[in-house]
């Protein structure tokens, strides 16, 4: 399976951790990107009602994901020039990656990592008016059944997930997204993991190209509500991909001696 490489020139492009000065640029590209994202809506279906409690929030949680001491998450940017302006370089992609298994791998399995989003819900508490509470707590029980039912026996602690992956709409379609992902590619093949991830119906096809392949679907309903939204269950698994690779190279060589 060939995997899909980026089409903007590499030389204008840049991959980096971001750091605190990151936020606004972060924050940009994840309030572009939230209308197209289903299970976003679906969850926080009165953002539009309450916008000053969605922005506080919203911001909070990337303040924290970037901040430093948050050391179980990878904040990795695409900065690239800009459209109205190419002498000026801005933010236009971003991902967000659990790197737990560092931590894990020091500490061993009891090792509890620190959520930067249970301290928003704690700082929110029931004071929140932007996110449908039932709504919520379904998507994140359905998140944590799937995590137990898939991932959890894939290879213990040795994954580095994708938690979150957005680009600019202007900016779509030029290889950013599947820039930032390689990255993390690049890291599981280094440190021998599994990539999981949870999928959108839109984001399933760029994952398929990069060679992931799809586990399941969960489905994130509150009980007594008609509403629903889906998500994709998928992994990249880089110690088979690596193996398969040596074993057509092996192929390949052994070919060549029978000719």
């Amino acid at each position: 399976m060939s995997l899909l490489r980026p089409s903007w020139d590499s030389a204008t492009l840049l991959i980096r951790p971001a750091v605190p000065a990151d936020l606004g640029g972060v924050v940009e590209v994840m309030r572009s990107i939230m209308p197209l994202n289903p299970q976003w809506d679906y969850r926080f279906q009165y953002r539009h009602e309450f916008p000053e409690d969605h922005t506080r929030y919203t911001e909070l949680m990337l303040q924290l994901l970037i901040d430093p001491s948050y050391d179980d998450w990878r904040v990795m940017v695409a900065e690239a020039p800009s459209l109205k302006n190419p002498d000026v370089t801005k933010i236009v992609a971003f991902a967000v990656w659990d790197i737990s298994y560092k931590n894990k791998r020091t500490h061993g399995s009891e090792y509890k990592s620190r959520s930067p989003f249970l301290d928003v819900a704690i700082a929110a508490g029931s004071t929140r008016r932007d996110v449908n509470p039932k709504r919520q707590a379904a998507f994140a029980e359905a998140i944590g059944k799937a995590r137990q039912a898939y991932f959890d026996d894939i290879d213990g602690q040795d994954q580095i997930y994708l938690q979150i992956l957005g680009t600019h709409p202007d900016y779509m379609r030029r290889g950013f997204g599947a820039s930032l992902v390689h990255w993390g590619i690049s890291v599981a093949k280094q440190d021998k993991l599994v990539v999981p991830l949870t999928a959108s119906p839109m984001g399933k096809l760029l994952y398929s190209r990069l060679g992931f392949e799809t586990l399941g679907q969960i489905v994130i309903q509150v009980r007594e509500e008609p509403e629903m939204v889906f998500l994709v269950i998928m992994v990249l698994d880089a110690k088979k991909e690596e193996q398969r690779k040596h074993d057509l190279q092996t192929l390949a060589v052994a070919s060549q001696n029978t000719t």
